[in-house]
């Protein structure tokens, strides 16, 4: 079974984009892109902020997050320091932690998931920066 820490935000806060067209219904210049979630799937939306208008609503990405959460971003980008308390909260498994994130987690997250830490050299080859770019 899957347990998630509850966050401690109040709300939840998403970057709109400003659009640099005017509103097609008021004139406005404020058209926002910005990611949304319905029962529908998820979508890319442009929408007036004045008027609420909608101007824009395509297919969002099939798989995957709008914004990557942390876990499971394949990126030598994240914060080495996060990935053993993503492990323990079994966000991710000691694999993919590897995998993804190219930190080498230590110890056991089902009999001691507070003892979990980072094998600093280990984790010092898969981190470094590729000649292609980030994995």
């Amino acid at each position: 079974m899957w347990t998630f820490a509850r966050s401690e935000a109040l709300t939840l806060e998403l970057e709109r984009r400003p659009a640099d067209e005017a509103c097609p219904e008021c004139g406005a210049e404020a058209l926002a892109a910005y990611p949304v979630m319905s029962d529908g799937g998820r979508w890319q939306v442009a929408n007036c902020q004045k008027c609420l208008a909608s101007v824009e609503r395509v297919d969002g990405p099939r798989l995957g997050s709008h914004t990557p959460l942390g876990a499971g971003t394949c990126s030598v980008a994240r914060e080495p320091q996060r990935v053993p308390i993503d492990v323990r909260d079994a966000y991710v498994s000691i694999e993919a932690a590897a995998l993804n994130d190219g930190v080498v987690v230590i110890g056991d997250p089902k009999t001691d998931p507070e003892q979990l830490r980072i094998d600093h050299p280990a984790t010092e080859v898969p981190r470094r920066p590729h000649a292609d770019g980030p994995r």
